[in-house]
């Protein structure tokens, strides 16, 4: 039986149709990819576009506002870290709170907040992150990786309750010779080396270490001595090294799902709990007690380990 002309016509029209809007979306992907990879409209260099500058120096320099805070008055710093390279240091001598930052602003966008609370007390928040479509087209069309750089300096002679979020990308902390009440530190998809190079000024209340789907390692961590330390790592791993100048005991806990901890502790510190081990002689003195660490450790398709 004769096929209907109606019909042929149909699927002759059909194909035309997708083969019209194959070509139509091929010619918006090279637009937005030409686009992305030009610049748009801006043809400026990437070089123009980098800003390095003190972030907030547009009102008034973070570095003058830290330097009317005095030490009775701690404050909150928190950061909030996307995809980029970014450092922790203390501030030099003289030196207030601020931050130096080298980026594209076309990729990504850096922000911060200083308010100072009815207790005199003060919070500063600094937020770096990539937007928009074409930095991902960028990336996706041109293989380019223009990170943000990123490195925030900490005062010492302020008390703070860091807290730093990071969202893809790596840090790299040393926090030696700061006055840190509490930290809470948070890595997502991404990895941090965390130093505290010299003992603090006081003993930390408590610090959090938290790895998602990346790495961390921390080194030193008696130079903070917590009483409270929480390490948690799921999908990836971290190395703990516990020595330094213990100032008193630390109960711990350590939560690992699907990935690894170790913990190094040293040859003077008594462990209670989980891998109990007794202080070495060459460690331990009569005179000078043991500091304790106190552990408890979950593990799930994981493993916490303690090591000398």
């Amino acid at each position: 039986m004769p096929q209907p002309k109606g019909c042929l016509k149909s699927c002759a029209l059909g194909c035309a149709g997708f083969a019209a809007l194959l070509v139509i979306g091929g010619v918006i992907i090279s637009t937005l990819a030409w686009k992305a990879l030009n610049g748009g409209d801006d043809k400026r260099p990437l070089a123009e576009n980098a800003v390095s500058t003190v972030v907030g120096a547009v009102n008034e320099p973070m570095s003058a506002r830290a330097a009317r805070l005095t030490t009775t008055q701690g404050g909150r710093v928190r950061l909030v870290l996307g995809e980029g390279e970014f450092r922790l240091r203390p501030a030099g001598p003289g030196e207030g709170l601020h931050a130096r930052a080298e980026y594209d602003s076309t990729r990504h966008r850096l922000t911060e907040l200083f308010t100072v609370l009815p207790d005199s007390t003060w919070e500063y928040h600094l937020d770096c992150r990539q937007v928009g479509s074409s930095s991902f087209l960028k990336q996706l069309f041109g293989g380019e990786r223009n990170n943000a750089k990123v490195t925030v300096y900490l005062p010492a002679e302020v008390p703070i309750d860091l807290v730093l979020e990071g969202r893809r990308g790596g840090c790299d902390a040393d926090l030696g010779g700061l006055w840190l009440r509490t930290g809470d530190i948070r890595f997502h998809q991404g990895g941090i080396e965390l130093e505290f190079s010299s003992p603090l000024r006081e003993p930390m209340e408590s610090l959090r270490l938290q790895a998602r789907m990346g790495g961390i390692a921390a080194k030193r961590v008696g130079n903070a001595s917590p009483r409270a330390l929480d390490i948690d790592c799921a999908m990836g791993g971290g190395d703990f090294d516990l020595r330094g100048a213990w100032r008193g005991d630390c109960t711990a806990r350590a939560t690992a799902n699907m990935g690894g901890i170790s913990i190094k502790v040293p040859s003077e510190m008594r462990v209670e709990g989980h891998g109990a081990l007794e202080p070495t002689l060459t460690g331990s003195t009569a005179e000078v007690p043991a500091p304790v660490l106190r552990l408890s450790a979950t593990a799930k398709m994981g493993e916490v380990e303690v090591v000398r």
